[in-house]
């Protein structure tokens, strides 16, 4: 395809949480599929299993490169005025993120419907997608709280170092004028 020249494959934790989970399940077919071939017998057909791992690297690499497309030579800029209320914006929704935390805490700890195999099961993958590993909703629900409050921050930073160059300028200005 053009311009895929140089593009390798995306690492699996470069990738969004979707492709991640379709990643490790299509690997952990292809293994379970490659499990005669450990005690001498003969694989089974690794072609769908190819074909997933494919078809999930080729959405990863489809998506860093749309990425990547958007981002080339953008930038943003805020009116100077205007960045303490973008600042507060970005602190006002990571506090309402972390408002809701306790709420997140509780998907992770839900009571079981029954004391079934299928129950517990059922119980135990929700509490992990809910809070268990770096893919869990959780996990993802928090660093999003901590970029909109690096956001504010980086926001409020600029603005305070634009202020002062600003003030410097003028005063190194005012003291030519004097000169």
């Amino acid at each position: 395809m053009a311009g895929d020249e140089g593009v390798g494959p995306v690492p699996i934790d470069q990738m969004d949480a979707m492709d991640q989970a379709a990643m490790q399940q299509a690997q952990a077919h292809q293994f379970v599929d490659n499990m005669p071939s450990m005690w001498g017998g003969a694989p089974a057909s690794q072609s769908q299993d190819s074909q997933a791992i494919q078809a999930v690297q080729d959405r990863a690499n489809a998506k860093q490169q749309l990425a990547q497309a958007q981002s080339a030579g953008t930038s943003m800029r805020v009116d100077p005025e205007h960045v303490d209320d973008l600042a507060k914006f970005f602190e006002d929704e990571a506090q309402a993120l972390v408002d809701r935390e306790s709420q997140m805490v509780a998907l992770s700890s839900i009571t079981s419907p029954g004391t079934d195999p299928v129950s517990q099961a059922a119980s135990q993958v929700y509490a992990q997608v809910a809070a268990g590993d770096d893919q869990a909703y959780y996990e993802n629900y928090i660093k999003l709280a901590n970029v909109f409050r690096d956001t504010a921050r980086s926001l409020r930073d600029s603005a305070k170092q634009t202020r002062t160059s600003d003030q410097e300028s003028a005063d190194q200005f005012k003291g030519d004028l004097r000169a």
